[in-house]
């Protein structure tokens, strides 16, 4: 029985659950939590919600002026589905 309650013990210091309203008082709080480490839920009903830090995203690097270069063939295949890709306007009533 020892075992159970040390385990026990052992899962709600590694993993914190919040209700809904006391997370929206302390959102800042939990997000600093969560960035050390702490798993921390929020549960709203019988749903949990697991907050956690998203590692940022590189940004995608700008192209050079000419960095695409068109030939006369990829200029006729789109003036030639030019036409098709324009969508009517809807007459004004």
């Amino acid at each position: 029985m020892k075992n159970t309650t040390l385990r026990a013990r052992r899962s709600a210091a590694s993993a914190e659950s919040y209700s809904l309203s006391k997370a929206k008082a302390y959102l800042g709080r939990l997000l600093a939590k969560s960035e050390a480490g702490v798993t921390v839920y929020i549960v709203r009903g019988h749903k949990r919600f697991l907050v956690q830090p998203v590692p940022e995203i590189e940004p995608s690097p700008m192209r050079p002026a000419g960095y695409f270069q068109f030939d006369e063939e990829d200029i006729k295949l789109d003036r030639k589905f030019a036409a098709t890709n324009v969508v009517p306007r809807p007459d004004a009533e």
